[in-house]
């Protein structure tokens, strides 16, 4: 979630995600930037699966 001058302040985006999201699952991808999945494909895959399962 964008958090700079130009987006929504982070609680009122939040706000309305969760009006909608019921069941978040959030957690932290190390060793990554913004192509999260191609920088750390091995914990983004393993996540995935356990997601999917």
């Amino acid at each position: 979630m964008r958090n700079e001058d130009q987006s929504l302040p982070r609680e009122q985006m939040l706000h309305g995600v969760r009006l909608i999201a019921t069941d978040i699952l959030a957690g932290l991808i190390l060793n990554s930037g913004h192509v999260f999945a191609a920088d750390n494909q091995d914990h983004v895959t393993e996540r995935l699966i356990r997601f999917c399962s």
